[in-house]
């Protein structure tokens, strides 16, 4: 039993066509949900970074507070009294503590970048160097140009 070609086109062009078409609006539907989950990833990042900036001011602004005072404690020290070396030695400690912290502040913005190195390595392949590079300029302009909260 034969079909003549047009029959056999008439059967089998609809369910090409359909096929074609299902794997069409897949396709459409995986571009826009890879779109949204990088437009989550990066809205987090930024949202992220920002709060990460806030806490980085607010800390220092803490630890020169605290610095201030502790050096105001240290010049009004009465050496008359007995617990004036006790108090010294642990205001000096506190000082320390102090410079520490700020140390560690201060390295904030370096893991931040390192970070976002990191993150980009992993969203980006590797043969697309010179995006990677314009993408985390973009973030840290970006980062840079929000106000801060406070």
């Amino acid at each position: 039993m034969s079909f003549p070609p047009t029959d056999f086109l008439a059967v089998i062009l609809p369910t090409l066509l359909s096929a074609a078409h299902l794997a069409a609006v897949a396709a459409v539907i995986a571009i826009v949900a890879v779109t949204l989950a990088t437009a989550f990833l990066v809205r987090v990042s930024l949202h992220m970074w920002k709060t990460m900036r806030a806490a980085e001011a607010l800390t220092e602004t803490h630890l020169d507070a605290l610095d201030a005072r502790v050096s105001r404690a240290m010049a009004n020290l009465d050496p008359i009294s007995g617990h004036s070396a006790e108090l010294a030695e642990s205001l000096e400690l506190l000082q320390q503590s102090v410079t520490g912290l700020r140390t560690l502040v201060t390295s904030i913005p370096r893991e931040r970048k390192r970070f976002n190195r990191r993150l980009l390595d992993a969203l980006l392949p590797t043969d697309h160097q010179d995006d990677r590079t314009d993408t985390a300029a973009a973030f840290d302009r970006h980062a840079h140009a929000q106000p801060d909260p406070a």
